[in-house]
Protein backbone atom coordinates (compact mmCIF):
# COMPACT_ATOMS: atom_id res chain seq x y z
CA UNK A 1 0.00 0.00 0.00
CA UNK A 2 1.13 3.45 -0.44
CA UNK A 3 1.55 5.17 2.53
CA UNK A 4 0.86 8.95 3.34
CA UNK A 5 4.71 9.87 3.46
CA UNK A 6 4.99 8.59 -0.37
CA UNK A 7 2.45 10.08 -1.25
CA UNK A 8 3.17 13.64 0.33
CA UNK A 9 6.59 12.98 -1.38
CA UNK A 10 5.33 12.45 -5.15
CA UNK A 11 2.86 15.57 -4.27
CA UNK A 12 6.03 17.79 -3.41
CA UNK A 13 7.85 16.37 -6.24
CA UNK A 14 5.14 17.20 -8.71
CA UNK A 15 4.97 20.76 -6.94
CA UNK A 16 8.06 21.34 -7.42
CA UNK A 17 8.57 20.50 -11.44
CA UNK A 18 5.06 22.86 -11.46
CA UNK A 19 6.82 25.36 -9.88
CA UNK A 20 10.42 24.99 -11.34
CA UNK A 21 9.16 24.74 -14.88
CA UNK A 22 10.33 27.56 -17.94
CA UNK A 23 7.21 26.75 -19.74
CA UNK A 24 3.96 28.30 -19.05
CA UNK A 25 1.53 25.49 -17.10
CA UNK A 26 -2.07 26.14 -16.65
CA UNK A 27 -5.58 24.14 -15.89
CA UNK A 28 -8.71 25.29 -16.92
CA UNK A 29 -12.31 24.47 -17.75
CA UNK A 30 -13.84 26.80 -20.43
CA UNK A 31 -13.06 30.55 -19.29
CA UNK A 32 -12.20 29.90 -16.10
CA UNK A 33 -9.03 29.31 -14.34
CA UNK A 34 -8.03 26.53 -11.93
CA UNK A 35 -4.40 26.58 -11.95
CA UNK A 36 -1.13 29.09 -13.03
CA UNK A 37 2.63 28.01 -12.53
CA UNK A 38 4.62 31.03 -11.49
CA UNK A 39 6.43 30.84 -14.92
CA UNK A 40 3.14 31.54 -16.43
CA UNK A 41 2.68 34.48 -14.89
CA UNK A 42 5.95 35.55 -15.60
CA UNK A 43 5.76 35.31 -19.19
CA UNK A 44 2.61 38.02 -19.12
CA UNK A 45 4.66 40.33 -16.68
CA UNK A 46 3.31 40.00 -13.04
CA UNK A 47 4.82 39.18 -10.18
CA UNK A 48 4.41 35.44 -8.94
CA UNK A 49 2.19 36.51 -5.88
CA UNK A 50 0.41 39.43 -7.70
CA UNK A 51 -2.63 37.40 -9.41
CA UNK A 52 -4.17 34.25 -8.83
CA UNK A 53 -6.28 32.09 -10.79
CA UNK A 54 -9.24 34.05 -10.57
CA UNK A 55 -8.00 37.50 -10.99
CA UNK A 56 -6.15 36.58 -14.28
CA UNK A 57 -8.29 38.31 -16.97
CA UNK A 58 -7.59 36.44 -20.30
CA UNK A 59 -9.94 39.05 -21.83
CA UNK A 60 -6.83 41.59 -21.19
CA UNK A 61 -4.20 39.63 -23.30
CA UNK A 62 -5.95 38.04 -25.95
CA UNK A 63 -8.04 39.57 -28.24
CA UNK A 64 -11.93 38.24 -28.54
CA UNK A 65 -11.09 36.35 -32.24
CA UNK A 66 -8.64 34.39 -30.57
CA UNK A 67 -10.71 33.51 -27.03
CA UNK A 68 -13.46 32.65 -29.76
CA UNK A 69 -10.70 30.22 -31.33
CA UNK A 70 -9.94 28.76 -28.30
CA UNK A 71 -12.73 28.19 -26.76
CA UNK A 72 -14.21 25.83 -29.72
CA UNK A 73 -10.78 24.43 -29.48
CA UNK A 74 -11.33 23.47 -25.83
CA UNK A 75 -15.09 22.21 -26.32
CA UNK A 76 -13.52 19.90 -29.43
CA UNK A 77 -11.00 18.59 -26.97
CA UNK A 78 -13.71 17.67 -24.26
CA UNK A 79 -15.79 16.65 -27.24
CA UNK A 80 -12.97 13.75 -27.88
CA UNK A 81 -13.02 15.32 -31.30
CA UNK A 82 -9.64 16.37 -31.02
CA UNK A 83 -6.68 14.98 -29.14
CA UNK A 84 -4.17 17.88 -28.76
CA UNK A 85 -3.63 21.72 -29.74
CA UNK A 86 -0.60 22.84 -30.65
CA UNK A 87 -0.65 25.95 -32.44
CA UNK A 88 1.68 29.74 -32.19
CA UNK A 89 -0.48 32.44 -30.27
CA UNK A 90 -0.50 35.91 -30.33
CA UNK A 91 -0.88 37.75 -26.78
CA UNK A 92 0.10 41.42 -25.29
CA UNK A 93 1.84 41.38 -21.73
CA UNK A 94 0.23 43.53 -19.10
CA UNK A 95 2.01 46.51 -20.59
CA UNK A 96 1.18 45.92 -24.14
CA UNK A 97 3.79 44.39 -25.53
CA UNK A 98 3.25 41.79 -28.53
CA UNK A 99 4.06 38.25 -27.32
CA UNK A 100 4.30 35.18 -29.61
CA UNK A 101 3.69 32.34 -27.70
CA UNK A 102 3.17 28.60 -28.78
CA UNK A 103 0.57 26.48 -27.26
CA UNK A 104 -0.56 22.94 -26.33
CA UNK A 105 -3.15 21.44 -24.85
CA UNK A 106 -5.02 17.99 -24.01
CA UNK A 107 -7.79 16.63 -22.06
CA UNK A 108 -7.53 15.60 -18.66
CA UNK A 109 -9.58 15.18 -15.43
CA UNK A 110 -9.36 17.62 -12.49
CA UNK A 111 -11.73 16.89 -9.67
CA UNK A 112 -13.64 14.42 -11.28
CA UNK A 113 -14.69 16.49 -14.60
CA UNK A 114 -13.09 17.39 -17.79
CA UNK A 115 -10.28 20.20 -17.84
CA UNK A 116 -8.14 21.41 -20.39
CA UNK A 117 -3.88 21.35 -19.56
CA UNK A 118 -1.98 23.96 -21.47
CA UNK A 119 1.92 24.33 -21.81
CA UNK A 120 2.52 27.57 -22.97
CA UNK A 121 6.04 28.57 -24.53
CA UNK A 122 7.24 31.99 -24.81
CA UNK A 123 8.45 32.03 -28.28
CA UNK A 124 8.74 35.75 -28.91
CA UNK A 125 12.68 36.40 -28.90
CA UNK A 126 13.07 33.20 -30.99
CA UNK A 127 10.52 34.53 -33.78
CA UNK A 128 12.70 37.94 -34.20
CA UNK A 129 15.84 35.62 -34.59
CA UNK A 130 14.12 34.35 -36.77
CA UNK A 131 13.04 37.03 -38.63
CA UNK A 132 16.72 38.45 -38.82
CA UNK A 133 18.01 35.86 -40.02
CA UNK A 134 15.61 35.71 -42.82
CA UNK A 135 16.40 39.83 -43.14
CA UNK A 136 19.96 39.19 -42.87
CA UNK A 137 19.86 36.16 -46.13
CA UNK A 138 18.33 38.76 -48.37
CA UNK A 139 20.22 41.36 -47.68
CA UNK A 140 23.15 38.86 -48.85
CA UNK A 141 20.74 37.91 -51.81
CA UNK A 142 20.19 41.90 -52.92
CA UNK A 143 23.55 42.11 -52.68
CA UNK A 144 24.43 39.50 -55.33
CA UNK A 145 21.56 40.92 -57.94
CA UNK A 146 23.40 44.19 -57.99
CA UNK A 147 25.57 43.71 -60.57
CA UNK A 148 23.03 42.38 -62.64
CA UNK A 149 20.22 44.88 -61.76
CA UNK A 150 22.91 48.02 -62.93
CA UNK A 151 23.80 46.23 -65.88
CA UNK A 152 19.83 45.83 -66.79
CA UNK A 153 19.31 49.66 -65.70
CA UNK A 154 22.11 50.77 -67.73
CA UNK A 155 20.57 49.18 -70.94
CA UNK A 156 16.98 50.51 -69.63
CA UNK A 157 18.63 54.12 -69.63
CA UNK A 158 20.40 53.17 -72.80
CA UNK A 159 17.08 53.03 -74.64
CA UNK A 160 15.09 55.59 -73.13
CA UNK A 161 17.79 58.71 -73.96
CA UNK A 162 17.80 56.82 -77.38
CA UNK A 163 14.07 57.02 -78.15
CA UNK A 164 13.84 60.02 -76.62
CA UNK A 165 16.42 61.65 -79.41
CA UNK A 166 14.28 59.69 -82.32
CA UNK A 167 10.92 61.40 -80.62
CA UNK A 168 13.39 64.73 -80.49
CA UNK A 169 14.02 64.19 -84.05
CA UNK A 170 10.45 63.36 -85.45
CA UNK A 171 8.39 66.13 -83.95
CA UNK A 172 9.55 68.21 -86.76
CA UNK A 173 8.26 66.05 -89.11
CA UNK A 174 5.01 65.86 -87.07
CA UNK A 175 3.47 64.69 -83.90
CA UNK A 176 2.24 60.81 -84.84
CA UNK A 177 5.87 60.12 -86.39
CA UNK A 178 7.65 60.13 -82.61
CA UNK A 179 4.44 58.28 -81.59
CA UNK A 180 6.20 54.61 -81.41
CA UNK A 181 9.24 56.56 -79.71
CA UNK A 182 7.08 57.72 -77.29
CA UNK A 183 5.23 54.53 -76.67
CA UNK A 184 8.39 52.67 -76.41
CA UNK A 185 9.86 54.84 -73.83
CA UNK A 186 6.87 54.31 -71.71
CA UNK A 187 7.23 50.10 -72.01
CA UNK A 188 10.96 50.61 -71.31
CA UNK A 189 10.21 52.95 -67.97
CA UNK A 190 7.88 50.12 -67.00
CA UNK A 191 10.29 47.57 -67.21
CA UNK A 192 12.50 49.53 -65.10
CA UNK A 193 9.72 50.22 -62.48
CA UNK A 194 8.84 46.70 -62.53
CA UNK A 195 12.53 45.46 -61.57
CA UNK A 196 12.59 48.41 -59.17
CA UNK A 197 9.55 47.45 -56.95
CA UNK A 198 10.66 43.66 -56.97
CA UNK A 199 13.87 44.48 -55.63
CA UNK A 200 12.02 46.67 -52.21
CA UNK A 201 9.63 44.51 -52.07
CA UNK A 202 12.39 41.41 -52.04
CA UNK A 203 14.58 43.76 -49.40
CA UNK A 204 12.22 45.09 -46.78
CA UNK A 205 11.63 43.69 -43.55
CA UNK A 206 8.12 42.54 -43.12
CA UNK A 207 5.76 40.38 -40.97
CA UNK A 208 4.19 37.57 -42.65
CA UNK A 209 1.62 38.96 -45.50
CA UNK A 210 -0.61 35.92 -46.55
CA UNK A 211 -1.94 35.97 -49.57
CA UNK A 212 -3.44 32.90 -51.83
CA UNK A 213 -0.72 31.94 -54.64
CA UNK A 214 -0.81 30.12 -57.44
CA UNK A 215 2.82 29.25 -57.67
CA UNK A 216 3.10 28.94 -61.41
CA UNK A 217 2.54 32.65 -61.49
CA UNK A 218 5.27 33.07 -58.85
CA UNK A 219 7.73 30.83 -60.95
CA UNK A 220 6.79 33.28 -64.44
CA UNK A 221 7.04 36.56 -62.23
CA UNK A 222 10.73 35.38 -60.35
CA UNK A 223 12.01 33.89 -63.89
CA UNK A 224 13.61 37.26 -64.64
CA UNK A 225 15.88 37.75 -61.35
CA UNK A 226 16.87 34.15 -61.47
CA UNK A 227 18.57 34.59 -64.75
CA UNK A 228 20.56 37.52 -63.99
CA UNK A 229 21.56 35.10 -60.44
CA UNK A 230 22.67 32.13 -62.34
CA UNK A 231 25.72 31.60 -64.69
CA UNK A 232 24.86 31.62 -68.52
CA UNK A 233 26.16 27.81 -68.56
CA UNK A 234 23.28 26.61 -66.25
CA UNK A 235 20.25 25.96 -68.28
CA UNK A 236 16.92 26.87 -66.26
CA UNK A 237 13.87 24.53 -67.07
CA UNK A 238 10.81 25.57 -66.00
CA UNK A 239 7.71 22.83 -65.25
CA UNK A 240 4.45 23.86 -64.10
CA UNK A 241 1.82 21.78 -63.09
CA UNK A 242 -1.56 22.16 -65.33
CA UNK A 243 -4.62 23.24 -62.88
CA UNK A 244 -1.96 23.59 -60.38
CA UNK A 245 -4.12 24.26 -56.49
CA UNK A 246 -3.35 27.25 -54.86
CA UNK A 247 -1.56 28.05 -51.34
CA UNK A 248 -1.55 30.07 -49.02
CA UNK A 249 1.54 32.05 -47.89
CA UNK A 250 3.60 35.28 -47.93
CA UNK A 251 4.58 35.81 -51.97
CA UNK A 252 7.76 37.88 -50.61
CA UNK A 253 9.12 34.91 -48.59
CA UNK A 254 7.91 32.13 -51.13
CA UNK A 255 10.15 34.35 -53.84
CA UNK A 256 13.00 33.60 -51.35
CA UNK A 257 12.70 30.33 -50.99
CA UNK A 258 12.98 29.72 -54.68
CA UNK A 259 15.73 32.03 -54.98
CA UNK A 260 18.10 30.98 -52.26
CA UNK A 261 17.38 26.87 -53.33
CA UNK A 262 18.49 28.09 -57.19
CA UNK A 263 21.58 29.66 -55.58
CA UNK A 264 22.69 27.00 -53.53
CA UNK A 265 22.05 24.74 -57.01
CA UNK A 266 24.03 26.98 -59.28
CA UNK A 267 27.03 26.68 -56.14
CA UNK A 268 26.57 22.82 -56.62
CA UNK A 269 26.92 23.17 -60.37
CA UNK A 270 30.59 25.51 -61.24
CA UNK A 271 30.90 23.89 -64.33
CA UNK A 272 27.09 24.51 -65.42
CA UNK A 273 24.18 22.16 -65.46
CA UNK A 274 20.48 22.51 -65.62
CA UNK A 275 18.35 23.94 -63.30
CA UNK A 276 14.94 22.51 -63.15
CA UNK A 277 11.68 24.19 -61.26
CA UNK A 278 8.84 22.02 -61.21
CA UNK A 279 5.14 22.62 -59.69
CA UNK A 280 2.77 19.56 -59.13
CA UNK A 281 -0.48 18.29 -57.39
CA UNK A 282 0.11 15.96 -54.74
CA UNK A 283 -1.42 13.97 -51.44
CA UNK A 284 0.66 13.21 -48.93
CA UNK A 285 -1.03 10.00 -47.17
CA UNK A 286 -0.68 8.82 -43.57
CA UNK A 287 2.30 6.66 -43.87
CA UNK A 288 4.60 9.49 -45.11
CA UNK A 289 3.31 12.44 -42.96
CA UNK A 290 3.20 9.61 -39.96
CA UNK A 291 7.31 10.10 -40.20
CA UNK A 292 7.03 14.26 -40.12
CA UNK A 293 5.14 15.65 -37.14
CA UNK A 294 4.09 18.64 -38.63
CA UNK A 295 2.57 17.05 -41.55
CA UNK A 296 -1.03 16.00 -41.77
CA UNK A 297 -2.62 13.39 -44.44
CA UNK A 298 -4.19 15.78 -47.11
CA UNK A 299 -3.62 17.63 -50.16
CA UNK A 300 -0.67 19.54 -51.04
CA UNK A 301 1.27 21.94 -53.84
CA UNK A 302 4.64 20.41 -54.30
CA UNK A 303 7.81 22.74 -55.70
CA UNK A 304 10.95 21.04 -56.43
CA UNK A 305 14.21 22.37 -57.13
CA UNK A 306 16.26 20.40 -58.70
CA UNK A 307 20.28 20.36 -60.16
CA UNK A 308 22.60 18.45 -61.64
CA UNK A 309 25.26 19.06 -59.67
CA UNK A 310 27.83 17.18 -57.22
CA UNK A 311 24.86 16.42 -54.84
CA UNK A 312 25.32 16.68 -50.72
CA UNK A 313 27.13 14.17 -48.97
CA UNK A 314 25.34 11.57 -46.78
CA UNK A 315 27.32 12.98 -43.37
CA UNK A 316 26.20 16.36 -43.65
CA UNK A 317 22.49 15.86 -45.06
CA UNK A 318 21.46 16.55 -41.03
CA UNK A 319 22.82 19.93 -40.52
CA UNK A 320 22.39 21.74 -44.01
CA UNK A 321 19.12 23.62 -42.13
CA UNK A 322 20.99 24.82 -39.35
CA UNK A 323 22.08 28.68 -39.32
CA UNK A 324 25.34 29.57 -40.09
CA UNK A 325 26.31 25.66 -41.51
CA UNK A 326 28.04 26.07 -44.02
CA UNK A 327 30.30 24.02 -46.83
CA UNK A 328 31.67 26.98 -48.94
CA UNK A 329 34.92 28.94 -48.67
CA UNK A 330 35.57 32.20 -46.56
CA UNK A 331 33.24 34.45 -47.89
CA UNK A 332 31.26 33.14 -50.46
CA UNK A 333 28.21 32.46 -47.97
CA UNK A 334 26.54 32.98 -44.35
CA UNK A 335 25.52 29.80 -44.05
CA UNK A 336 22.01 31.50 -43.35
CA UNK A 337 20.27 30.46 -46.86
CA UNK A 338 18.95 27.06 -46.22
CA UNK A 339 17.75 27.55 -42.46
CA UNK A 340 15.95 30.38 -43.74
CA UNK A 341 14.49 28.66 -46.42
CA UNK A 342 13.69 25.78 -43.52
CA UNK A 343 11.96 28.85 -41.28
CA UNK A 344 9.75 29.99 -44.09
CA UNK A 345 8.30 26.92 -45.10
CA UNK A 346 7.83 25.94 -41.63
CA UNK A 347 6.05 29.33 -41.17
CA UNK A 348 4.09 28.69 -43.77
CA UNK A 349 2.57 25.62 -42.31
CA UNK A 350 4.73 23.43 -44.91
CA UNK A 351 7.49 20.49 -45.32
CA UNK A 352 11.02 20.71 -47.26
CA UNK A 353 12.54 17.70 -48.04
CA UNK A 354 16.06 16.79 -49.34
CA UNK A 355 16.69 13.96 -51.83
CA UNK A 356 20.37 14.02 -53.15
CA UNK A 357 22.97 11.74 -54.86
CA UNK A 358 26.43 12.41 -55.21
CA UNK A 359 27.65 13.68 -58.49
CA UNK A 360 23.81 13.08 -59.77
CA UNK A 361 22.38 16.22 -58.07
CA UNK A 362 20.11 17.25 -55.69
CA UNK A 363 16.13 17.79 -55.25
CA UNK A 364 14.39 20.01 -52.55
CA UNK A 365 10.86 19.33 -52.47
CA UNK A 366 8.63 21.77 -50.80
CA UNK A 367 5.24 21.23 -49.95
CA UNK A 368 2.80 23.43 -48.93
CA UNK A 369 -1.23 23.18 -47.84
CA UNK A 370 -3.57 22.97 -50.37
CA UNK A 371 -6.47 26.43 -50.02
CA UNK A 372 -9.92 26.12 -51.24
CA UNK A 373 -9.75 30.09 -52.45
CA UNK A 374 -9.04 31.46 -55.77
CA UNK A 375 -6.22 33.37 -56.21
CA UNK A 376 -7.06 37.31 -56.74
CA UNK A 377 -7.18 37.30 -60.88
CA UNK A 378 -6.47 41.60 -62.57
CA UNK A 379 -8.19 42.29 -65.70
CA UNK A 380 -5.31 44.08 -67.42
CA UNK A 381 -6.84 44.79 -70.82
CA UNK A 382 -10.49 46.23 -69.02
CA UNK A 383 -8.48 48.44 -66.57
CA UNK A 384 -6.98 49.98 -69.90
CA UNK A 385 -9.97 49.94 -71.96
CA UNK A 386 -12.19 51.90 -68.82
CA UNK A 387 -9.45 54.55 -68.59
CA UNK A 388 -9.34 55.36 -72.29
CA UNK A 389 -12.55 57.29 -72.10
CA UNK A 390 -11.98 58.44 -68.48
CA UNK A 391 -12.81 62.02 -67.53
CA UNK A 392 -12.24 63.13 -64.20
CA UNK A 393 -14.34 65.61 -61.78
CA UNK A 394 -12.99 68.05 -58.73
CA UNK A 395 -9.83 69.60 -56.89
CA UNK A 396 -6.99 68.58 -56.39
CA UNK A 397 -4.52 70.05 -54.19
CA UNK A 398 -1.39 68.82 -55.39
CA UNK A 399 1.68 69.16 -52.91
CA UNK A 400 5.49 67.80 -54.70
CA UNK A 401 9.00 68.90 -54.33
CA UNK A 402 10.48 67.56 -57.33
CA UNK A 403 9.82 69.73 -59.93
CA UNK A 404 9.60 67.45 -62.94
CA UNK A 405 7.17 65.03 -61.17
CA UNK A 406 4.93 68.37 -60.09
CA UNK A 407 5.19 69.38 -63.67
CA UNK A 408 4.19 65.76 -65.43
CA UNK A 409 0.79 65.22 -62.59
CA UNK A 410 0.16 68.78 -62.99
CA UNK A 411 -0.15 68.31 -66.80
CA UNK A 412 -1.87 64.83 -66.33
CA UNK A 413 -4.28 65.46 -63.86
CA UNK A 414 -5.43 68.81 -65.58
CA UNK A 415 -5.56 66.72 -68.82
CA UNK A 416 -7.95 63.91 -67.45
CA UNK A 417 -10.46 66.98 -66.22
CA UNK A 418 -9.22 67.89 -62.70
CA UNK A 419 -8.82 71.10 -61.39
CA UNK A 420 -5.55 71.51 -60.33
CA UNK A 421 -3.37 73.72 -57.31
CA UNK A 422 -0.02 72.36 -57.51
CA UNK A 423 2.37 73.39 -54.67
CA UNK A 424 6.34 72.66 -54.22
CA UNK A 425 6.39 72.32 -50.65
CA UNK A 426 4.22 71.97 -47.77
CA UNK A 427 4.45 75.58 -46.64
CA UNK A 428 3.30 76.84 -49.70
CA UNK A 429 0.39 74.85 -50.19
CA UNK A 430 -0.99 75.55 -46.74
CA UNK A 431 -1.22 79.47 -48.34
CA UNK A 432 -2.42 78.09 -50.66
CA UNK A 433 -5.38 76.50 -48.69
CA UNK A 434 -5.81 79.70 -46.39
CA UNK A 435 -7.09 81.67 -49.48
CA UNK A 436 -9.18 78.75 -50.61
CA UNK A 437 -13.04 79.27 -49.51
CA UNK A 438 -14.20 75.98 -50.53
CA UNK A 439 -12.43 72.42 -49.67
CA UNK A 440 -10.25 71.07 -52.42
CA UNK A 441 -12.14 67.46 -52.80
CA UNK A 442 -8.65 65.73 -52.21
CA UNK A 443 -5.20 66.13 -51.12
CA UNK A 444 -2.23 64.37 -53.16
CA UNK A 445 0.83 64.77 -51.58
CA UNK A 446 4.12 63.27 -51.28
CA UNK A 447 5.50 61.68 -47.57
CA UNK A 448 8.74 62.90 -47.68
CA UNK A 449 9.58 67.01 -48.05
CA UNK A 450 11.58 69.14 -46.20
CA UNK A 451 10.53 71.19 -43.18
CA UNK A 452 6.78 70.23 -43.32
CA UNK A 453 6.45 66.66 -44.37
CA UNK A 454 3.04 65.53 -46.17
CA UNK A 455 0.98 63.99 -43.25
CA UNK A 456 1.45 67.37 -40.81
CA UNK A 457 0.68 69.45 -43.96
CA UNK A 458 -2.87 66.51 -43.71
CA UNK A 459 -3.14 67.31 -39.99
CA UNK A 460 -3.03 70.74 -40.43
CA UNK A 461 -5.80 71.15 -43.44
CA UNK A 462 -8.19 68.51 -41.49
CA UNK A 463 -8.30 71.22 -38.65
CA UNK A 464 -10.23 73.19 -41.27
CA UNK A 465 -11.34 70.64 -43.49
CA UNK A 466 -11.96 67.49 -41.06
CA UNK A 467 -13.39 65.25 -43.99
CA UNK A 468 -10.14 65.77 -46.44
CA UNK A 469 -9.71 63.24 -48.11
CA UNK A 470 -5.75 62.36 -49.40
CA UNK A 471 -4.01 60.06 -51.14
CA UNK A 472 0.03 59.89 -50.11
CA UNK A 473 2.86 59.19 -52.47
CA UNK A 474 6.68 57.92 -52.04
CA UNK A 475 9.48 56.87 -53.13
CA UNK A 476 10.41 54.84 -50.35
CA UNK A 477 8.86 51.05 -49.54
CA UNK A 478 5.36 51.01 -48.51
CA UNK A 479 6.19 49.36 -45.14
CA UNK A 480 8.67 51.35 -44.30
CA UNK A 481 6.57 54.97 -44.53
CA UNK A 482 4.00 52.95 -42.59
CA UNK A 483 6.22 52.10 -39.73
CA UNK A 484 8.20 55.20 -39.49
CA UNK A 485 5.72 58.18 -40.65
CA UNK A 486 2.33 57.51 -42.00
CA UNK A 487 -0.07 56.76 -39.10
CA UNK A 488 -2.86 53.99 -39.29
CA UNK A 489 -4.39 52.66 -42.91
CA UNK A 490 -4.04 55.56 -45.11
CA UNK A 491 -4.06 55.54 -49.22
CA UNK A 492 -0.62 55.31 -50.26
CA UNK A 493 0.80 55.19 -54.01
CA UNK A 494 4.58 54.12 -54.35
CA UNK A 495 6.54 56.07 -57.26
CA UNK A 496 7.35 54.99 -59.56
CA UNK A 497 3.60 54.57 -60.56
CA UNK A 498 2.05 54.65 -64.26
CA UNK A 499 -0.98 57.07 -65.07
CA UNK A 500 -3.72 54.65 -64.90
CA UNK A 501 -2.76 53.07 -61.20
CA UNK A 502 -2.85 56.83 -60.09
CA UNK A 503 -6.03 57.20 -61.67
CA UNK A 504 -7.78 53.63 -60.39
CA UNK A 505 -6.59 55.17 -56.59
CA UNK A 506 -8.45 58.64 -57.33
CA UNK A 507 -11.65 56.82 -58.67
CA UNK A 508 -11.83 54.67 -56.05
CA UNK A 509 -10.96 57.55 -52.55
CA UNK A 510 -13.17 60.11 -55.14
Amino acid sequence: DVTLHELSRSGERFRSIFEQSGEGIFVARGRVNLLLNPALKRIFGYAIDEIDEMSFDLSRHFSPIELETAAKESEQLINGNREEISRPVKAKDRNGQVLELHLNCRLIEWEGEPAVLGFVRDTTRESTLQRQLQQAQKMESVGRLAGGVAHDFNNILTSISGNAELAKMRLAQGPDQAMDNMNEILHIVGKASSLTRQLLAFSRSQVMAERVLNLNATLNDINKMLRRLINEDIHIELAPADDLWPVKADPTQIEQVIINLAVNARDAMPDGGTLTLETRNVYLDEEYTSQHAELRPGEYVMLAVSDTGSGIPMEIRDKIFEPFYTTKGVGKGTGLGLSTVYGIVQQSKGHIHLYSEMGRGTTFKVFLPRVYEQPDEFDQAGIENQLSSFKGDGHILLIEDEDEIREMLTSLLSGLGYKVTAAEDGAEALMKAEAMKIAPDLLLTDVVMPKINGPQVHDALRVRWPDLRVLFMSGYAERAVQQNILSGDLPFLQKPFQSRELVQRLRSIL
